[in-house]
């Protein structure tokens, strides 16, 4: 990222980015040191499918939700509340798929919980279109 590119980002954003750097750097870091104690590949993947980095999980929305006062107050703080709820689920969701795509069999209530991942997304989008309007 050139300077001139660094200008036209929000400090949010040059934070934002910043940190998955960071957290990129620590896993090569991380695969290196596996690499190098001579682990089997089998352990290293297993190791790196478990860390992830992941851009930041609040929109434009929720920003705008936190700056305008002029909707209800204490419904607004509670749809807000409500939204963020969503989001940890469906990044639990995201994460329980992750795991099982690596082959860990599930139980009967994480199965529940992916098959409810629509319904969550649905949810959210009917409430971060309410704030914005």
């Amino acid at each position: 990222m050139t300077k001139g590119q660094k200008k036209n980002l929000k400090k949010s954003q040059q934070r934002q980015k910043k940190r998955v750097e960071k957290t990129t750097a620590e896993i090569t870091q991380q695969y290196k040191y596996l690499a190098d104690e001579g682990a089997p590949m089998e352990d290293i993947t297993d190791r790196l499918a478990s860390t992830s980095v992941q851009e930041s999980r609040r929109p434009a929305a929720e920003e705008a939700a936190k700056g305008e006062a002029s909707k209800n107050g204490s419904e607004q703080d509670d749809v807000s509340k409500r939204i963020k709820n969503i989001r940890k689920k469906l990044r639990q969701i995201d994460d329980l798929q992750v795991k099982i795509d690596g082959g860990i069999e599930p139980d009967q209530m994480q199965l529940d919980k992916i098959a409810k991942r629509a319904t969550f997304q649905e949810e959210l989008e009917s409430l971060e279109s309410w704030v914005t309007s």
